[in-house]
């Protein structure tokens, strides 16, 4: 009876194992209907082997055996379809095995298999904890409940020899139900312990192997004294082998090690091997077999045995290549941005305004040590890094834009000067936008560029804009100015002739001095009249090569005489002075009136100093972007006393016509008007410095002539004028009724036969009617299609050698419509006088050159 116990818990185990073989082939078994089957085939057959090795009791009608067990775990695991191929399979045993009763035998099987199916829907089994206690206890009420059948099927039996049914065959019955079914159950509770370890430990290394994978790492083992290496799936990829897992032969590794880093890597497993202490992680390259080259970092751990032998190496290989990609990249960034910004004409700047009011630096770039003279370690090392960047007086208005937005998140733009300590001020623009970052600080990030190139050009562009606007200004005056002399010289013409001509008809000498006296103030009428032609560039100018040296020290000589003795003159004159062009007449009333206005200004005496320079004009020149003159040589002549200057709100007003600071009746206005428009039409400029109780300097800036000047030619006395030829004609053209009246009766007091009209296109008429006049005598600006150059180029056409007398107003009238006088014209500015008038008619007759 032992021998048959043993034997039914070895089977029982045997069930357990079977079951504990299904679990682990979960994946092969995934059908639910395939595990049923299996699970009904593996119980049906260790049912079928328990009820073939039955223990048989004396006096027992049936064998006493652990099938109960088998048979309702199979419906309870598996469910009806289990329960019904167990127990159909252990019936078949019993009606092979034979026997009495064989029909409850077979009952009794097919039912049990049922209990434990209907225990399942009850009570169904847990992953964790297979069977549950009150399953225990349904699954052992069910198998006493299928065996009480017997008992009531026993009494309408007759009775065999030696077999009865008794409360102990009962009984027995029952106890090896109830036994097995505990036996069945310890059995599947450390089997579905194990299998859950297993598959715990099946899911952790499927687990390893998808990081492995997606961090491509690799696994690595080689034990000691084989030429193998053990490599996982993870290092098959690494090393781009297309096979499964298994040995790599030492030497195909050894053959993918870059050649720069074989020597390294060899070293290093040689002292691994040898067991030394201090080998640890490494980073080598490999090449593959697709040509593609990757950087590995390996980790490592050995074991060892008791004598201290490394017996075997296993680890893990890491594929670094995108790492070392990434930051060959960065640096590559890095270098670009590096430079970049040393390329800038600024510097970038980073702050964290968590705290507005306390900027923190982040980083400054190196130029700031340039521009501010502080290293990035000192702006980061600073308390106040603001007080740095900033002046005092824009540290506020910085802080508050900082602030601004840091709190809106918006960029913003601000120009600021800052001087260095070397005393250069330079500006600068900051464009500086602020963002929040992901730990919720602010950080602020600009460029401050240096825009001093930009504002120096704006501030040439606004002295040219001031250049410009005085330009036009004088432009607008001067052409007022012209055509208020054009007029007034003609009104002046009017009254010096007639007064000539009242001249020559008294002798009355209270008549002729007031005669007189009318005739010099018309003079100095005229006077006034050029003056202002000199401002507005208009005055007829006679340039000649001049000595400026020669020219002041004789202007010296007798404008000397009229200054105070409590004022002093110094000269200081360059030897080999440029010579240059320039009206010789108006040159030397532009230093008269210099000095008269520094006798004015030292009313209590002074010193008076007259000089003269060199001056190279190149493009940097502060003279020659401020009057756009030409770059070259020019002569300065500089006129500077010890009076008591000029206010600073006078300056930009002085070369004002009528303008003046004397006090009234002491002096036109028109002076320096008159100097700047004589130098503005020879090509140069005036500069005024002074300092209020220090003095005034002028300077004049002519520019050199290249020509040596000329050895002056004594001027010897000529033959006197001969006297007009009777009947010698002359075409007078003049739109002035009046001034065409007195030219008429002076020509024809002095002689001549005079023919007059009103306009070029009557003179052209009289002269196609008869062309036999000696001279044509015209003004030059006049109404009608033709004017005086283009009459007298019409009228020569027919007479060449016609000679011609030119009456302007002023100097802009020499040229008309693109028509040159010739060398040989005589031009004259009106007003002019008689004698002036007949002197030019007789040179022009007689052929004699104009003067």
């Amino acid at each position: 009876m032992l021998f048959s116990l043993l034997q039914n818990v070895a089977l029982l185990t045997l069930a357990g194992i079977g079951i504990l073989a299904m679990q682990l082939q979960h994946k092969r078994l995934g059908d639910p209907w395939l595990r049923r089957v299996v699970i009904g085939g593996i119980l049906g057959v260790v049912t079928a082997l328990i009820t073939a090795n039955a223990f048989v009791a004396e006096g027992v009608r049936a064998p006493l055996d652990a099938k109960v067990g088998p048979l309702v775990f199979a419906g309870y695991l598996g469910g009806p379809l289990a329960g019904a191929i167990a127990g159909g399979i252990g019936a078949l045993a019993r009606v092979w095995i034979g026997g009495p009763n064989i029909l409850l035998g077979v009952t009794i099987f097919l039912l049990l298999g049922q209990v434990g199916a209907l225990v399942a829907r009850i009570r169904p089994p847990h992953r964790h904890k297979l069977v549950s206690p009150k399953a225990l206890g349904l699954l052992i009420l069910g198998a006493i409940l299928v065996h009480v059948l017997p008992l009531f099927m026993a009494r309408g039996m007759p009775e065999e020899a030696g077999t009865s049914w008794s409360v102990t065959t009962f009984l027995a019955f029952q106890g090896f139900a109830i036994l097995s079914i505990l036996v069945m159950t310890a059995i599947l509770h450390l089997s579905n312990r194990f299998t859950m370890e297993s598959l715990r430990a099946d899911e952790l290394g499927q687990r390893l192997e998808l990081v492995a994978r997606s961090a491509q790492l690799g696994v690595f083992e080689r034990n000691a004294g084989s030429d193998r290496i053990l490599f996982d799936k993870g290092m098959m990829s690494i090393y781009g082998l297309d096979r499964d897992p298994g040995h790599v032969m030492a030497s195909e590794w050894i053959a993918m090690l870059h050649p720069a880093d074989k020597a390294d890597m060899l070293d290093m497993v040689a002292r691994l091997w040898a067991g030394d202490p201090d080998v640890r992680q490494m980073e080598f390259r490999i090449l593959r077999g697709d040509g593609k080259t990757r950087n590995i970092r390996i980790h490592w751990a050995t074991q060892f045995n008791r004598r201290g032998a490394v017996t075997r190496v296993l680890g893990i290989q890491e594929d670094v290549t995108d790492i070392r990609q990434a930051e060959l990249q960065r640096q590559i960034v890095e270098a670009r941005l590096e430079r970049i910004m040393a390329n800038l004409p600024g510097v970038i700047v980073s702050l964290d305004l968590s705290d507005p009011s306390k900027p923190r630096p982040i980083f400054v770039s190196p130029q700031c040590r340039e521009i501010w003279g502080f290293t990035p370690e000192e702006f980061h090392a600073a308390e106040r890094p603001l007080d740095l960047l900033h002046p005092p007086a824009e540290r506020a208005d910085m802080l508050t834009k900082l602030a601004s937005a840091a709190e809106s998140l918006t960029p913003f733009t601000h120009r600021f000067r800052v001087s260095s300590e070397d005393g250069v001020e330079r500006w600068f623009e900051t464009h500086t936008g602020a963002s929040r970052l992901a730990d919720g600080s602010v950080q602020t990030d600009g460029i401050i560029l240096d825009v001093t190139p930009e504002m120096r050009a704006q501030e040439q562009l606004e002295a040219q804009r001031i250049v410009a606007m005085r330009a036009q200004k004088h432009e607008s005056i001067g052409q007022l100015t012209g055509g208020v002399a054009h007029d007034f010289n003609n009104l002046l013409a009017v009254i010096m002739g007639n007064l000539e001509l009242l001249r020559d008809e008294t002798d009355t000498p209270e008549k002729l001095r007031m005669i007189d006296t009318s005739i010099g103030a018309t003079r100095r009428g005229s006077d006034l009249t050029r003056n202002m032609l000199a401002f507005a560039s208009k005055a007829r100018l006679e340039p000649e090569v001049l000595d400026l040296n020669h020219l002041v020290s004789e202007t010296r000589n007798w404008a000397g005489r009229t200054l105070p003795a409590s004022i002093s003159v110094e000269t200081s004159l360059l030897a080999g002075l440029w010579a240059i062009k320039a009206d010789a007449s108006s040159t030397e009333s532009a230093l008269l009136n210099l000095i008269l206005n520094a006798r004015d200004a030292m009313p209590d005496g002074g010193h008076l100093t007259i000089e003269t320079a060199h001056v190279n004009m190149d493009d940097d020149a502060e003279e020659l972007h401020a009057e756009n003159l030409e770059p070259g040589r020019y002569v300065m002549l500089a006129v500077s006393d010890t009076g008591r200057g000029i206010p600073a709100n006078s300056l930009a007003q002085i070369f004002e016509p009528f303008y003046s600071t004397k006090p009234p009746g002491a002096g036109s206005g028109l002076g320096l008007s008159m100097v700047e428009g004589f130098m503005r039409q020879s090509g140069g400029t005036v500069r005024v410095v002074s300092e209020p109780g220090s003095g005034t300097t002028f300077r004049l800036y002519f520019k050199a002539h290249a020509a040596k000047m000329e050895e002056e030619v004594p001027i010897m006395a000529g033959p006197r004028p001969e006297q007009p030829v009777a009947g010698q004609r002359i075409l007078v053209v003049e739109d002035e009724p009046e001034v065409l009246s007195i030219l008429e009766t002076t020509l024809t007091r002095a002689g001549y036969t005079v023919a007059t009209a009103r306009s070029g296109d009557m003179a052209q008429a009289l002269f196609e009617e008869d062309p036999n006049f000696d001279l044509l005598l015209t003004d030059i600006v006049m109404p009608g299609r033709l004017q005086g150059t283009a009459l007298a180029s019409a009228l020569r056409e027919r007479r060449s050698d016609l000679p011609v007398v030119f009456l302007s107003g002023y100097a802009s009238e020499t040229t008309v419509r693109g028509i040159a006088l010739r060398s040989d014209d005589i031009r004259l500015t009106k007003p002019v006088g008689r004698a002036d008038l007949l002197a030019a008619v007789r040179r022009s007759l007689s052929g004699q050159p104009a003067k």
